[in-house]
């Protein structure tokens, strides 16, 4: 942890002196227990920035398994407490990760997009934040980071999201938890980052079935 600390509080010093870093109601973030940290994503540079915006516990990020491709990589990325994740797919071995960190009660960050986006604009959540927030109980807060392509950067904190309000682990409402909880993410972080909202997100109910086979 001790490299994760040091990018952490360096990307806090540069952020506070060259680009106006500012952070709201970073008060809601709980000092312990599992929580799932939604941010939207258009910078590489997004973790550290909301890694600095939360100095009260760390994040254990989910990336891209292309960033850890060569040992010197994968080494850097997992000393700053991410892990892989095989987009487009079920990435089995990911999941399990994420429900052994929130099982541990750790903080972990998972951006809802999906992906980033490059003109800064919401894109359509894709269902993962919420299947997991809906399988663990896990808590849930949007974050909504403005200025991270270019200008000031402020990172504002939203109000937290109880999965048990979207139907809880309940297969019966499986697909309509998903999509509500997805959108509901989106919805806030658009509020928070002063962006319009992103299309909602519609699922068949294969997608959800899939996900949940894959967690047993």
């Amino acid at each position: 942890m001790i490299v994760y600390y040091l990018v952490r509080d360096l990307g806090h010093i540069y952020l506070r002196l060259f680009r106006g870093f500012g952070v709201e109601n970073a008060d809601v973030i709980p000092a312990a227990g599992p929580v799932i940290i939604c941010p939207n994503h258009a910078h590489w540079f997004d973790p550290v920035i909301v890694a600095a915006a939360c100095p009260r516990r760390p994040i254990t990020f989910m990336a891209k398994s292309e960033l850890f491709r060569s040992p010197m990589m994968n080494w850097l990325y997992r000393s700053l407490w991410a892990f892989p994740v095989r987009r487009g797919q079920i990435d089995r071995a990911a999941l399990r990760t994420c429900f052994e960190r929130l099982g541990q009660g750790h903080a972990l960050g998972l951006f809802p997009e999906g992906a980033r986006s490059r003109t800064g604009e919401l894109r359509q959540p894709e269902p993962g934040a919420a299947t997991i927030a809906l399988r663990t109980g896990a808590t849930v807060i949007p974050v909504g980071i403005r200025g991270n392509l270019g200008g000031q950067v402020k990172v504002a904190w939203g109000r937290p999201l109880d999965p048990a309000d979207f139907g809880g682990a309940s297969r019966g409402r499986g697909r309509q938890g998903v999509q509500a909880l997805s959108n509901e993410i989106m919805r806030s972080i658009a509020e928070l980052c002063g962006r319009p909202a992103p299309a909602p997100l519609v699922l068949a109910a294969d997608r959800v079935s899939g996900r949940q086979e894959a967690q047993e």
